[in-house]
């Protein structure tokens, strides 16, 4: 939860030492005057998108099973999106998960098309096989979206040898399966999703730089070179279940800067690593699997943490 006093220390302390232009404030208990943070759009390996997204989600008795198909549907959306350029946010996530079909055609047009020099000319000498007459002696052809199929199903049949990936027959099998089906195991992922990005807290999550949001947006590797200050309050008293993912992806989201800054430094170790100092108050309610390793393994990363907490257990 967020603690005023400690805010207003931080801020008093940041202005006697003439930095308070260094000081960046994320609360989501008051989005409108918070700096924006994309928990999930930096990352070193892609898998750590769907990670982040899905630790939040229940993982004993049989939601487990439930948790690891959200994980496997959040995983094949990233992997589309980064395959386009496009970072990772809740809201695109949010958008495709239930629209695959729609992110298969987004794909082959903005991906695909890229990579086959064949595509424009094949899609458009489908359409203009297949064009039918109807009674009236006009032309009625397919579709976009069925060439584009129909594309996909003959890449998949006869030119496997072509694919870089698998990338495309994942997202073309979790096309086809039943919808009913489909909804059943990824309905888990669904309610958090949701909260994530509605109302004022959608945008501080999903930032969006073509806006007008003069709000700053701020990452970590970003905020340890040019050294400034963080106050981030979580609001749990709130909402919990938007604290604690948020929460759990942003600490996931240090141990992977932790990992590359102990592999690369700043600037490939020409310049020594900056002391990070990290301070975690209400510590009982972090402590967990992506807090643990910046206790046991980020040391050689520079980060050295302070845990305030009022339970021993």
């Amino acid at each position: 939860k967020g603690d005023a006093d400690l805010l207003k220390r931080i801020y008093i302390e940041a202005k006697n030492a003439g930095r308070e232009s260094d000081l960046l404030i994320c609360h989501l208990g008051f989005p409108e005057y918070s700096c924006r943070y994309n928990a999930i759009g930096n990352f070193t390996k892609i898998t750590q998108v769907a990670t982040r997204l899905t630790n939040g989600l229940p993982s004993t008795g049989e939601a487990a099973a439930f948790k690891e198909f959200a994980w496997k549907y959040v995983n094949l959306v990233s992997r589309a999106l980064d395959e386009m350029n496009l970072r990772p946010t809740y809201k695109l996530i949010n958008f495709y998960i239930t629209r695959l079909e729609e992110l298969l055609l987004r794909y082959c047009e903005d991906g695909l098309a890229s990579k086959q020099p064949d595509y424009h000319s094949w899609i458009k000498n489908f359409i203009a096989r297949n064009t039918k007459k109807d009674k009236s002696g006009n032309g009625v052809p397919p579709t976009r979206k069925e060439a584009i199929l129909a594309y996909v199903e003959y890449t998949l049949e006869s030119r496997q040898n072509v694919i870089q990936s698998d990338l495309l027959s994942d997202l073309y099998a979790a096309c086809r399966l039943d919808r009913t089906y489909y909804d059943k195991i990824t309905a888990s992922v669904g309610p958090l999703l949701e909260k994530l990005t509605t109302g004022a807290i959608a945008e501080l999550l999903s930032p969006d730089l073509s806006t007008e949001d003069k709000r700053p947006v701020f990452n970590w590797l970003d905020v340890i070179k040019n050294k400034k200050i963080v106050y981030v309050g979580m609001d749990a008293l709130t909402d919990n279940v938007i604290s604690s993912t948020v929460g759990n992806a942003m600490l996931s989201d240090l141990v992977s800067v932790a990992g590359h800054l102990y592999n690369f430094g700043l600037d490939d170790h020409k310049t020594p690593l900056p002391r990070i100092c990290l301070h975690s108050d209400e510590f009982n309610e972090v402590i967990g699997d992506e807090f643990i390793p910046i206790l046991n393994k980020a040391r050689g990363a520079g980060f050295y943490v302070t845990a305030y907490t009022q339970t021993w257990s």
